[in-house]
Order: structure tokens, then sequence, then C-alpha cells
């Protein structure tokens, strides 16, 4: 472990880093002008977490992509219990090849096609399966729904087990409210405030549904949502959350079960980071890494590739 002077030093080393990249940026620019700092922001707290025990990733727009041919089974799958590591491995494969194909459109707005397959307006003579809980339209049975969350960082630990810590989603700031370092904020005080956190809701429940498709042995996942540096953090179950395109009488911003926020990323002295933002962090490893043990004291173990870039011994890996 990093003497503490090694960390200070560490923590002031990329605190001006990132002031930096947020004094070239305007308060109420374009999300995407956020992205550099936020992919800063979670990369370093995620290493201060990592122990030998496991590791956590930061993957910027990464892809959630679930195949037609799978909605009719996610009703069926049995969330009370990890898919064994059979089903694991077939799953996994599958969607990362699938996932590989969707992502070979390397143009300007590749990403923005793949996730508008599913939000448009198709043609009365295309067969349709489901109603979007984003857009309430139906969608087509001639594509595979796939989202693009702008973040995901995922627990990579003993015995090929990942988890998913965080689904992130980052928003600008309305152009009525000006922000500044300091208490929380209260929101009754700041109406405009609530909007953006709103609105990503929307897209995160969509991000999480896929999720839960794409990662069977998940019960349950976080998701986080940046507006400037204002965050909030939700908490969705598979049990208390429909399936793709399911239909629900529940509004889908309402989906989470638990939610904490908004309150500010640092502290008001930009010193470090708020306690609540750090006690998110390590809240969501404890759950994660306690899952992922009490899986290897059960002997399952997570999937692999067929054929990896590098081969890695997991059973080197020891609790």
């Amino acid at each position: 472990m990093a003497s503490s002077s090694t960390h200070d030093e560490e923590l002031q080393t990329h605190l001006r880093k990132v002031r930096r990249m947020l004094s070239q940026i305007n308060q109420h620019t374009v999300e995407v002008e956020l992205y550099e700092s936020i992919n800063e922001i979670m990369t370093y707290n995620a290493r201060q977490l990592e122990t030998s025990e496991y590791d956590i990733s930061t993957h910027p727009q990464a892809i959630f992509f679930l195949k037609r041919d799978d909605l009719d089974n996610a009703s069926a799958t049995d969330a009370s219990s990890p898919a064994d590591t059979s089903a694991l491995s077939t799953t996994a494969e599958t969607s990362e090849s699938e996932e590989d194909s969707a992502q070979q459109d390397t143009g300007p707005n590749a990403s923005q096609k793949v996730t508008d397959t599913d939000r448009q307006t198709t043609t009365a003579s295309d067969k349709y399966e489901g109603v979007s809980t984003f857009t309430g339209v139906p969608v087509s049975l001639h594509h595979n729904p796939s989202r693009f969350p702008d973040f995901v960082s995922r627990l990579i630990c003993h015995g090929a087990h990942r988890r998913v810590l965080f689904i992130v989603e980052v928003k600008r700031l309305p152009n009525d409210y000006t922000y500044k370092l300091g208490t929380k904020p209260k929101m009754r005080d700041h109406p405009e405030l609530m909007i953006p956190f709103k609105v990503a809701r929307k897209q995160i429940v969509e991000q999480v549904q896929l999720a839960f498709a794409r990662y069977p042995e998940e019960t349950e996942i976080r998701a986080m949502c940046i507006v400037g540096l204002l965050f909030e953090v939700l908490l969705y179950t598979r049990k208390d959350t429909p399936n793709f395109d399911e239909y629900s009488p529940d509004e889908a911003t309402d989906y989470h079960t638990d939610n904490y926020g908004p309150q500010h990323i640092f502290n008001q002295g930009f010193t470090g980071y708020t306690p609540a933002f750090r006690k998110q962090w390590r809240n969501a490893v404890t759950v994660k890494a306690n899952e992922i043990k009490e899986l290897l004291h059960k002997g399952k173990k997570g999937s692999v590739a067929l054929q990896p870039l590098l081969e890695y011994d997991f059973s080197v890996d020891s609790l």
C-alpha cells in the first residue's frame, strides 16, 4: 500500500490535472466535452480501491447488446441464483462477438446509428415486439437492441468473475444554473437542476435492463448520473426492474429501489472528493466483491474468452 505522502502527492497531481481540464470548458458546454474529465475522475477513484484481489476498469462508450432471440428467454431466467459456468461462457462469448460486429462501423455517427436503431418509427409493414420504455415506440423485430452508456465501471476478480460497479450517464448543466463548489444543493431551491437528472433516468433504465440481460448473474446494478460536477446514484434490482420491452404500469424513472444525491463530486475547497462520493464507490465495491466471494466458495467460476488476446491463469488467484 502506498504511503500517506505518496498518496497525497498522487491526489494533488490528479486534482491539478482535472482542474486544468475543467478550466478549459464552459459550464454549459455540450456533455461530450465533459467526458475527458469524467474519465479521469472515474479512473482515479477506481485505482484507489483496487487490491490484489480485484481490479476495476473504466470503459468509455461501452455497449450493452441483446439479441432479439434472447428477449423471449429473458423473462424465463431465474434471477434468484447466478447462472452456471457453462451458461455464462456461452452467453458471454455470443454477446461479445455480437458487440464486436455492432462496433465495426467506426464513422463519427457510428454509436448514434446503432443506438437509434431501436428508437426509430418503422413502417406499417414491419413486425413489432414490445414497446420501448424510453420512447414508448414499438420496437422492430428486425433489429437487436443496444445501448451505449457514457461509461461503465466493472470489477474484475478471482475466477474470471466480472461485476458492473456503475453504469454512468453524463449530462450538461442546465443553462439557468450556475455551478459553484459548496454544500449539498437543495433541490427545492433549484428545480431546473432536476431536469437533466430526470432525463438521464429514462436512458439509464434501458441501459440497466440490457445490462441485466447481458450479465445474468447480476442481481443489482448501480447507476451514476453526473450532471456537471454533481452526481446521483440509483440502485436497480433485477426483481424490481422489468425486462427490456416488457410492459410496466410504473414510470421508467421510478424503477430504481434506492437513490442518493444529487451531491457534489468534489469537496468545497477542491482538495479532494466528498465523503459521499467516496462512500458510494466503497459501497459498490464491497457489495460486488462479496458477491464474487460467495460464488467462489460455491465453486462457481466466470467466463473467459475462447481466443484471448493474452492468456491469464485465473487459478493462481487466491482469496
